[in-house]
């Protein structure tokens, strides 16, 4: 959490794998809460949502493993209240939760 609100991001990684070392693998993404969206005979990608400097320590954690690919596709940010300012620029979907959530 920042002092301004909260930011998230969603990391997609694509690491390399064999038999042997699949399950341990597999035991790592799941004790880092990530999600195993596929798994082939020589690779297992998996998706997670955490903050910045979580991703690029998993990601640097993975280079050992065989890291093939990794993506940042998506941030998020939360503001505090007292934070909001420039409402109109939200698109009206996202302004409109403001009034859901006050």
């Amino acid at each position: 959490a920042s002092k301004d609100g909260l930011c998230r991001t969603l990391a997609l990684f694509k690491v390399l794998c064999d038999q042997e070392s699949r399950l341990p693998l597999l035991q790592v993404i799941s004790s880092l809460g990530a999600q195993v969206v596929a798994v082939r005979p020589d690779w297992v990608a998996f998706q997670i949502i955490g903050t910045l400097p979580d991703i690029e320590g998993l990601h640097a954690s993975l280079l050992p493993y065989g890291l093939v690919e990794a993506v940042s596709v998506a941030s998020a940010v939360v503001r505090k209240e007292s934070s909001i300012e420039g409402m109109e620029d939200i698109p009206a979907p996202l302004a409109n939760m403001q009034n859901a959530i006050a």
